[in-house]
This record gives structure tokens, C-alpha cells and sequence, in this order.
């Protein structure tokens, strides 16, 4: 088993010990601009840590990281599926005229962190997350 420390935005570091069970992320090419890192962990004592890492290039939005504990791999994976992608983002200022362009950014990040949520979920396989 191997020693983690997660940094956590806003919230105290978290460490423990265990393996890295899966990563992925949705970038797709290197000139991406805002992506999200997703790592799943199993803690030496059975449970399960669930990092998802906002990434953004602009200077206004920087990066943000959350982690939590699960007791169960299917509360993990919940927690990959629920999160809200776009919440650490900005976009564009609310009082510019490019609304329209707000709803592509947003549905574009979203719509990227749910692939890259799926196919971690995905790797797990149905007979992994029944309790």
C-alpha cells in the first residue's frame, strides 16, 4: 500500500493508505482549456476515496479539488455520476452578450466530464457496485 495526501480546495488535506484503483479525465487534446481529472482509490481499510480535480487554464478560474471517504464502491461511484462539472468553472462574465456562447462552454465541459465519468464507472462492470 502506498501513502496518499489529497489536496482538497477549502478543506484540510487528506491522507491515507492504499492504491490508486482507477484515473481518467476529459481532456482530449493538449490545447484543452478546462478539464477534470477523476481518481478512485481504495483505502487499506476497505473504503473508497473519490478525488475529482477541476482544471482550468484562465487565470480567473485556476483549479479546485475535492475528495471524499465512501464506505461502499457504489456510493463512489454516485459521487463520480452526481457531481456537478460545471460549479468550479466561470465561463464568460454574466453581463456580456455572449449567452449563447456560455451554453456551449457549459454543455461542452459537461458534457465531457460525463463521458469521462462513465467510462471509469464503466470499467468497475455491473458485479463490482452490487452490494
Amino acid at each position: 500500500m502506498k501513502k496518499y495526501t489529497v489536496i482538497r480546495t477549502g478543506e484540510m488535506p487528506l491522507q491515507f493508505e492504499g492504491e490508486l484503483l482507477w484515473e481518467e479525465t476529459s481532456k482530449e487534446r493538449p490545447e484543452d482549456s478546462r478539464w477534470h481529472e477523476l481518481r478512485l482509490y481504495r483505502t487499506e481499510n476497505g473504503k473508497y476515496v473519490v478525488e475529482i480535480l477541476s482544471v482550468s487554464t484562465y487565470r480567473h478560474e485556476g483549479q479546485t479539488s475535492s475528495a471524499n471517504v465512501f464506505d461502499t464502491l457504489k456510493a463512489a461511484c454516485r459521487e463520480f455520476l452526481d457531481f456537478p462539472p460545471f460549479c468550479c468553472f466561470k465561463g464568460y462574465p454574466p453581463w456580456s452578450d455572449r449567452q449563447e456562447d456560455q451554453a456551449k462552454l457549459e454543455d461542452w465541459v459537461c458534457r465531457r466530464y460525463r463521458e469521462a465519468a462513465s467510462r471509469l464507472v464503466d470499467r468497475l462492470g455491473p458485479a463490482d457496485i452490487v452490494e
